[in-house]
């Protein structure tokens, strides 16, 4: 009697390709990652950069400061530890990194790292000797910008709280733009924090257009519309001209530059894992997006080597991202 056949064996696995797709795929992404040198290196698009003024990547990152340093502009571009290997490390006014608006993408949602050294900024004055100095005045530290001071996107630390603002004056009503802010003391200086802010870019006004998040969660969500074309790119200072809305009532202003009366300066801390996105990400993209750029140290950690203090203030943990 014939043995009878088999039937052939359903493949129940398939081999997959060895890549993960969170959230789409950023059109651009700086982590600042290069051990030496002053291009900035865009590791998926063709959006390089320039590192600018006397900006500083030490390989320890282990210095909170509370005034500014002394430096001059013949230092030398350093990298140092971020979330992930390296990050940008900045001072002053003239420090960050700028993208030309021949290659800067379009921004529709952004997603960045940053660990300031302050949360309220003061004016910055960098004819002053030994570097420059502050004043005491509050100022805006910007983050992020793109676009100018008629249609644009910016992220920045005023007065102890993250705003982030969008603006369009083709745009009917929207000349002054739509600002959102998080509660009083929301960011520690020293300390990571992850934020996203996302645009839906309708030609018209529409509700929740502009979405704000502080380490996965939302802050603050508002009317928006379309920020125009892609256009020039500040990291941690502004590029040109932006606008600011200067506490949580009132309107916004435009940038200026003149030391004696400016009204922003540039960022003092660490900026990390950049990515700017072509699609507006949803609240869980959001959250896949954090956990695949989060600090790979335990937030214990970067207490006890930023400030030094974690012993006198208590034990914490943070194991999660």
């Amino acid at each position: 009697m014939a043995t009878p056949e088999r039937p052939p064996r359903r493949r129940l696995f398939e081999r997959l390709e060895a890549r993960v797709y969170l959230a789409g795929d950023p059109v651009a992404e700086w982590r600042f990652d290069s051990a030496s040198g002053a291009t900035l290196v865009d590791s998926v698009g063709v959006s390089n950069g320039a590192i600018t003024g006397s900006s500083v990547y030490n390989q320890t990152a282990t210095a909170l400061v509370s005034a500014m340093p002394v430096w001059t502009a013949s230092d030398p571009t350093q990298w140092g530890a971020g979330t992930r290997n390296g990050a940008l490390r900045v001072f002053s006014d003239t420090d960050g990194a700028v993208v030309s608006s021949a290659v800067a993408p379009q921004v529709q949602s952004v997603s960045l790292w940053f660990k300031a050294d302050t949360t309220n900024p003061t004016r910055y004055n960098s004819s002053g000797a030994n570097g420059g100095f502050t004043d005491g005045t509050s100022v805006a530290m910007t983050l992020f910008e793109a676009g100018d001071s008629s249609a644009g996107l910016n992220v920045y630390l005023y007065s102890n709280r993250l705003y982030v603002g969008a603006w369009n004056s083709a745009v009917g009503g929207w000349s002054t733009g739509t600002f959102l802010f998080t509660a009083s003391n929301a960011v520690v200086a020293g300390r990571w924090h992850h934020l996203v802010v996302t645009l839906n870019p309708t030609p018209t006004l529409q509700a929740n257009g502009l979405v704000g998040y502080l380490d996965g969660v939302p802050f603050g969500s508002g009317n928006a519309a379309s920020i125009g074309a892609a256009s020039a790119i500040g990291i941690a200072r502004t590029d040109g001209t932006t606008r600011f809305r200067l506490g949580t009532g009132g309107g916004s202003v435009v940038s200026n530059d003149t030391p004696a009366s400016n009204n922003h300066r540039g960022f003092a801390g660490y900026i990390d894992e950049v990515r700017v996105y072509d699609e507006t990400l949803t609240a869980a993209d959001v959250l896949e997006v954090r956990s695949a750029t989060a600090p790979t140290a335990g937030e214990e950690d970067w207490l006890v080597r930023d400030s030094g203090r974690a012993a006198s203030i208590g034990r914490f943990r943070f194991d999660g991202p």
